[in-house]
């Protein structure tokens, strides 16, 4: 981890137009993967030009924005803004598993699923908090159990 940090504050610091100029491009390369057109992906809540904005880089899409385009082409707003890659994905992924795998053991650390949980949620991981949340709501007992199923519905 503290060779991660230590790479992350070597890098120049980056403008809110080369990140706008980022999210851009991989929102381009993500709808055209998908075989989308601008209008539907901006529909219903934005536009077309709007979508070709942000794809050139003229604009920087709002949080509402990156959170709608994230849901059209079907991944994690991390992804769409570059923060997360997919080893940080497989990683936690088998961190769950592993944790999941120690709470059948009966060795399981409620406290440590819930660190992965709020790990996924703070890197907008939903699928992978979800599965962390209802590992823990099956081995809570009584009322206890109703707090992660309701954080892992959301």
């Amino acid at each position: 981890m503290w060779d991660r940090a230590r790479n992350l504050s070597a890098r120049p610091p980056v403008s809110f137009s080369d990140m706008g100029e980022e999210v851009g491009g991989r929102l381009r390369r993500l709808r055209a993967e998908r075989g989308l057109t601008q209008r539907e992906l901006a529909e219903p809540h934005y536009t077309a030009a709007y979508v070709s904005s942000v794809e050139t880089g003229a604009r920087t899409p709002s949080g509402d924005a990156v959170r709608h385009f994230a849901a059209r082409l079907g991944v994690d707003t991390g992804e769409l803004l570059g923060v997360t890659s997919p080893r940080d994905d497989v990683r936690l992924d088998l961190d769950i598993a592993a944790a999941a795998a120690d709470f059948l053991a009966g060795t399981g650390s409620a406290p440590k699923m819930r660190r992965l949980a709020r790990q996924a949620e703070k890197i907008g991981r939903d699928r992978q908090a979800g599965l962390a949340w209802l590992w823990l709501a099956r081995f809570a007992e009584g009322h206890a159990r109703a707090r992660p199923v309701a954080a892992a519905e959301a």
